[in-house]
């Protein structure tokens, strides 16, 4: 099932009759389109940090605190965990209660509680500590298996963590990212983010990844927020087959 779902995940066009030459010239119009999106969104947002952090360590329980999460809920959530603890290994230590009161405001408390205390019981386990330096020495796959094996850690999270805190060429699809690729045209509808990960990262040349991502991330908060897009002052309306202006 997992197969036919990657093998169909790229939409070229409606219509599911497609010849192989005809797909090479609309695989290279998707490509155009990105470069163009990727060119037009770092003019508007500047390739933004996002607040994500350098070190492995805090980017993996940065980026579990902002799942499901709307604004900057989770950024706060960060904030009072680290002023409350001063160390990780304070948090893999603490009751859950005492984690739970400190990230109650980005929601799902009870869960990721449970998901930041057992990632960091597991990685001091498997690393003798919390020091992520051992795992700079592995590649991309090996590394984002390992980062999959935690609590609490998808692909999505693992890739994040790879992007903003190993500096690896990958390419987290987020549900800004997968709205950008739908307002494109590339894809027909939302996919399922497990399925969608690799077949969407396929598509973005390896130089595009950091910006296109940080920048979707910043387009989908700013202007093009769900529900509410604001067409009016969108730099890529051009490209986007769901204007509503």
């Amino acid at each position: 099932m997992k197969n036919k779902t990657v093998q169909f995940a790229i939409r070229l066009n409606r219509s599911r009759r497609v010849r192989r030459t005809a797909n090479a010239r609309i695989f290279c119009t998707r490509i155009e389109r990105l470069r163009e999106a990727e060119r037009l969104l770092s003019a508007r947002y500047g390739t933004p940090r996002l607040g994500n952090k350098r070190d492995p360590i805090s980017e993996i329980v940065f980026i579990i605190l902002s799942a499901r999460t709307r604004g900057s809920e989770h950024e706060a959530a960060y904030r009072r965990l680290r002023a409350r603890f001063r160390t990780w290994a304070e948090v893999r230590d603490a009751p859950l209660l005492e984690i739970r009161q400190m990230i109650q405001t980005a929601g799902l408390s009870r869960i990721k509680a449970l998901q930041i205390r057992g990632a960091l019981r597991q990685l001091t386990k498997d690393l003798g500590g919390l020091s992520a330096a051992s795992l700079r020495q592995l590649d991309d796959s090996s590394l984002e298996a390992y980062l999959t094996s935690l609590p609490g850690v998808g692909m999505k999270t693992a890739r994040c963590v790879l992007l903003y805190s190993f500096d690896r060429e990958v390419f987290p699809v987020d549900c800004n990212s997968m709205r950008l690729f739908e307002n494109l045209g590339i894809i027909s509808s939302p996919l399922r983010f497990e399925y969608a990960q690799d077949p969407l990262q396929c598509l973005v040349p390896s130089e595009l990844r950091y910006s296109l991502h940080v920048n979707a991330v910043a387009h989908g908060r700013q202007t093009c927020i769900p529900g509410a897009p604001n067409c009016r002052v969108c730099p890529i309306v051009h490209l986007c087959v769901n204007r509503t202006s």
